[in-house]
């Protein structure tokens, strides 16, 4: 079990929150110090209102970093999508490749029990000649024309086969 992508997400939790008490940190040591070394009101305002473009400054780094970090997110989810839909075309010519290798095997088992009846009914027809049964029997007949319609059959099949070749 991998455990790597737990790890890193504790690792940036932690990272987070120790940016964030260092933070708070110097907020604190700066009000502390402010309040120490500046001894009345009006020259704590004068001091606090020199970062006044300061604040502006970082309040707009925040908000383009926001912005950078929403059109990385959009990137990100466009190749997704693009992925995604490479993925199911894909599987769309693999359903269609499974869906005609399954119909010629179809063809295959039809194939073979055709192929399988014709050499019964051929050995049946060499049976009734062997044992000396005339041609204008009704069982030499019946078997025969058993065994002209599998062959008819068999063309077909073979003929279907051929199509289907010939489309791939």
């Amino acid at each position: 079990m991998n455990n790597e992508p737990i790890r890193k997400t504790t690792d940036s939790l932690w990272m987070f929150v120790g940016f964030i008490l260092v933070i708070l940190i110097l907020w604190a040591a700066s009000w502390i110090l402010i309040a120490k070394y500046l001894p009345d009101w009006q020259t704590r305002s004068s001091f606090g209102q020199m970062f006044g473009v300061t604040n502006t400054l970082f309040s707009g780094a925040a908000l383009a970093g926001v912005i950078f970090a929403l059109l990385l997110q959009r990137r990100a989810l466009e190749m997704t999508r693009q992925a995604l839909s490479q993925a199911a075309k894909a599987q769309e010519k693999s359903e269609k490749a499974l869906n005609e290798q399954a119909k010629l095997m179809l063809l295959t088992a039809k194939l073979n029990a055709i192929s399988s009846l014709l050499d019964a009914h051929k050995t049946q027809i060499e049976v009734y000649q062997w044992q000396g049964l005339s041609a204008g029997g009704k069982t030499a007949q019946d078997a025969s024309a058993k065994f002209k319609q599998y062959i008819e059959e068999l063309t077909n099949v073979m003929d279907e086969v051929k199509k289907r070749m010939a489309a791939t």
